[in-house]
């Protein structure tokens, strides 16, 4: 239950926002200096939901995920952005991992206790 998540962060200048807010602009509120969107893959949504489901909040009751970055400049000109990545915490995704339970205890739960006595058939 691994996932990798990217996304990217870019300098939010005054002159961006003015150019992508038009009127709505207002030069007295506080706007973010970086702004940017992460990209969660599809196929890793399981993954995700997953770990948060299964972590257990830390003393402030949040779940915490790591998130790296790398400063990026593109070739042939362009904004300078900060490259993301978001993944499990180590620590919390070995947690979650030493409490799985295992496939009989699984089975065991789903059947309550009872074993399940297979016959096989001579049938070739």
């Amino acid at each position: 239950m691994t996932f990798k998540i990217n996304g990217a962060l870019f300098v939010e200048t005054e002159e961006k926002l003015r150019a992508r807010l038009g009127d709505r602009f207002d030069p007295s509120k506080n706007y973010p200096a970086y702004g940017g969107v992460i990209n969660v893959p599809a196929d890793q949504i399981d993954a995700l939901v997953s770990y948060l489901k299964r972590a257990t909040p830390d003393d402030r009751g949040t779940v915490p995920m790591k998130i790296s970055g790398w400063k990026k400049e593109p070739a042939g000109g362009g904004r300078a952005y900060v490259s993301m990545a978001i993944e499990p915490d180590y620590k919390t995704q070995k947690a979650i991992e030493e409490s799985a339970p295992s496939a009989a205890e699984s089975l065991a739960k789903a059947t309550g206790g009872t074993v399940v006595e297979v016959v096989q058939d001579d049938v070739f």
